[in-house]
């Protein structure tokens, strides 16, 4: 991860956790987070970033932030020219498995899903886990308001508003809320048994390590 400190107001924040690792909370909670402090903020969904997609979006003069998840190797000669706030989210991979069974996307996770991940954690300024997001809510808010530079700007009345305004967010009917970037069955208490993925801390011993995932 990096380890600095960005003069405020930043002018681009990528949320770009990988899928089904909590990224989406992580893009509203970034989002409310500048709502509530009062910094004009413009939120996208870009599954390829660009040059010229984000030059567009920054001539506007407010705050962007993009909901990506992929990284491709172009974004190496070009991209960390416009100094980014990366920010990130990780999952045990079993659990990722069984969320991505549930919501009917795939029976496997590739081998692209933790590369990508890694490359983006070169430019990291935070990495959320999901367990910290499920546990501590709270925690994870007040790191989300330092790396982008809101401490003094969002306190502990601000934290407690995002944390309802987050948990009030509802599931669409039919479509990708394009707001929140919540679609139908996004949610869902019912999922396969994550035990039963246990080879995946075989498969991906450095991601497993990393985390401490056992």
């Amino acid at each position: 991860l990096r380890n600095t400190s960005f003069p405020f107001p930043v002018s681009l924040v990528l949320c770009a956790g990988p899928e089904r690792s909590g990224s989406t909370w992580l893009y509203n909670a970034v989002r409310l987070s500048m709502s509530a402090a009062q910094v004009p903020c413009d939120s996208y969904w870009i599954h390829q970033l660009s040059k010229s997609k984000l030059e567009e979006r920054l001539k506007e003069g407010r705050l962007v932030m993009v909901k990506t998840h992929k990284y491709y190797s172009d974004y190496n000669d070009w991209l960390f020219g416009f100094n980014p706030v990366v920010l990130l989210t990780h999952r045990d991979l079993r659990d990722v498995l069984a969320s991505y069974i549930r919501v009917g996307w795939t029976s496997d996770i590739p081998e692209s899903y933790v590369q990508h991940h890694l490359q983006w954690r070169n430019h990291a300024s935070l990495d959320l886990s999901y367990e910290e997001i499920v546990s501590n809510a709270k925690t994870s808010l007040v790191k989300i308001a330092s790396a982008v530079g809101l401490p003094s700007r969002v306190g502990p009345d601000d934290i407690e508003q995002v944390m309802l305004r987050l948990n009030s967010l509802k599931v669409p009917v039919g479509a990708v809320d394009q707001v929140t970037k919540m679609w139908p069955s996004h949610k869902s208490e019912t999922k396969p048994d994550a035990r039963c993925f246990d080879f995946l801390l075989d498969r991906f011993p450095e991601y497993a390590k990393l985390y401490g995932y056992k």
